[in-house]
């Protein structure tokens, strides 16, 4: 049994992730899939397996998916085998037009093409040194973050400011990067929100503005986000060490004090 579910539990707990992006989607289907694979298994449920993730896949916008993944700068074309018919250009190019045309409304010019050959060949500006991956993956794992893919894009297009954006060339390649990378697959931030809701607006504070519900459902989710809890730590106004030494000091005054007393007592008498 356990050889069956845990599988199912990574993939859940992956794609459930307030991280998930598209190209994590896919992997985990992969993923499952090969696992399911294994004549090791209980056929009879692996087979319902398989033919569920390929119910599933033969239903989902596979271009959209597969681009996901090349377009991730950390894994590109790694994950496909060599003889792959998406190792051809001509391919992954066909893949890109189609996808492109759908979000923004144009053909991608001859520009556009040189650029992502140059993406996917890793080559010039698009290389790593280019992208600055590794400056970004040791920034990710100081901050104990994951890498933030699209601050990379971000990093390489033109600043516009005050300029007409173009959404062809280099520009149309970086958008098309940001607006498939920026996608989330899934609902789990939006049901954690639900949930922050209901314990704000409780029996005790129903008539709490609809304004005010938002307000602190926004910064008790960005206190999650932040600090992965929002349980309240207790204050320490003081160190141990200066604790003793206090203590230290104001027993050695009261000694002090009452040998003061003690000797001026026996004078007096």
């Amino acid at each position: 049994v356990k050889c069956h579910l845990k599988p199912l539990a990574i993939a859940a707990s992956a794609t459930q992730s307030d991280y998930t992006r598209l190209d994590v989607v896919l992997i985990m289907l992969v993923t499952l899939y090969h696992k399911f694979s294994c004549p090791d298994l209980d056929q009879t449920v692996a087979k319902a397996v398989l033919c569920s993730l390929e119910k599933r896949w033969a239903k989902a916008d596979c271009p959209v998916f597969i681009l996901a993944v090349v377009l991730h700068p950390f894994l590109q074309l790694s994950c496909f085998s060599p003889q792959n018919p998406y190792r051809q250009f001509s391919t992954l190019w066909a893949l890109v037009q189609s996808t492109y045309h759908r979000i923004a409304l144009v053909e991608p010019n001859n520009n556009f093409c040189k650029a992502f050959h140059s993406y996917v060949s890793n080559t010039g500006e698009w290389s790593d040194e280019g992208m600055s991956l590794r400056g970004h993956k040791e920034q990710a794992k100081k901050e104990k973050k994951p890498v933030n893919l699209l601050q990379i894009w971000r990093e390489l297009d033109f600043i516009t400011v005050g300029l007409i954006p173009t959404l062809n060339g280099t520009s149309g390649l970086i958008h098309l990067a940001l607006t498939l990378l920026s996608v989330v697959p899934n609902s789990a931030a939006t049901e954690r929100v639900f949930s922050q809701f209901g314990i704000i607006h409780s029996c005790l504070r129903n008539r709490l503005s609809l304004e005010k519900v938002c307000k602190q459902a926004l910064i008790r989710s960005n206190m999650i986000a932040q600090y992965s809890s929002i349980h309240h730590v207790k204050r320490k106004f003081m160190e141990p060490d200066s604790d003793k030494e206090s203590a230290t000091q104001s027993s050695s005054l009261s000694l002090t004090t009452a040998s003061q007393v003690t000797s001026a007592s026996s004078s007096s008498s």
